[in-house]
């Protein structure tokens, strides 16, 4: 082969090399932010002593920030961190007391700041794609958890109990697909679990979503 025809197949396939994978790391990221809110319940009751709890919960004005990413196998994340908001739990519960006055009952409410608060270090919402994949798909996944409480002693025995804020979004179950973020549409995350042999008798039951909508 000539100096001209090397010199030929090396323009040729010089950038076809190059963008292998370069165009694999220009497929686009998901959003750099999005805005959101929250929902969730809890409850649980036996009639048979006769107990229930009933908790629930509002998050309005969220926004999450993208911040690193990262590739695990073939697998690229990108991963969120709720930066602003607010949200607004119920807390109520009723029993018997091992002694007087007998029933006892605790109903509060609480709104407090997302901004700047303290998470688990496991809260956080993460897009995921397979990276080699031709058309890339982005899925949810992720739970935010942070810890909240109150102290009451309605039984008056002088050892207060703490009541507890649940886990604000719990994700998918095992069995079922994360859902998909699609370019400009808002994505819901959501969870329901249900245990109970007769719900005349005893249940407890948990639900939480989180909608996600681009900036």
């Amino acid at each position: 082969m000539t100096a001209r025809g090397i010199v030929w197949l090396c323009l040729v396939f010089a950038p076809l090399a190059l963008a292998g994978p370069a165009a694999a790391e220009s497929k686009p990221m998901p959003p750099g932010a999005y805005t959101g809110s929250l929902t969730g319940s809890y409850v649980y009751y036996d009639t048979r002593d006769a107990f229930s709890r009933k908790i629930t919960w509002r998050g309005t004005g969220l926004k999450l920030k993208r911040g690193r990413s990262s590739v695990v196998g073939r697998q690229q994340q990108a991963h969120y961190k709720v930066v602003k908001g607010s949200v607004t739990w119920t807390y109520q519960e009723s029993g018997r007391c091992a002694g007087p006055p007998g029933m006892f009952a605790v109903d509060f409410t609480e709104t407090f700041s997302l901004r700047g608060i303290r998470w688990d270090e496991d809260s956080r919402i993460t897009l995921f794609a397979d990276r080699k994949a031709r058309k890339k798909r982005w899925r949810v996944a992720g739970s935010l958890f942070v810890r909240r409480e109150r102290m009451a002693d309605p039984c008056h025995t002088g050892m207060p109990a703490t009541y507890t804020l649940p886990q604000l979004v719990a994700g998918t179950r095992v069995h079922e697909k994360p859902p998909i973020a699609r370019p400009g549409k808002p994505v819901r995350l959501s969870f329901h679990s249900r245990e109970t042999t007769d719900p005349a008798v005893w249940l407890i039951e948990t639900k939480t979503s989180l909608t996600l909508r681009p900036r």
